[in-house]
């Protein structure tokens, strides 16, 4: 339970590099906590990881920004 945080923002960190959808990355975080996560964390961290997460550029690999 005490990486639950630092795993659900390492997923969303490689959903945005490769850029989904902020209302992807919230759906497949929620429902990655409820099936990993032995307690998982209020709705409400979900969502503000992915609104920390959003801050940054989609990039690829070698750190080139992604064009939509």
């Amino acid at each position: 339970s005490g990486s639950r945080n630092s795993m659900l923002t390492s997923f969303a960190g490689a959903m945005r590099r490769v850029g989904m959808s902020d209302g992807s990355i919230v759906a497949a975080l929620l429902y990655e906590n409820d099936n990993r996560c032995e307690s998982p964390i209020p709705e409400s961290e979900v969502e503000q990881i992915v609104r920390s997460i959003k801050r940054y550029v989609p990039t690829d690999d070698r750190g080139i920004v992604r064009r939509k």
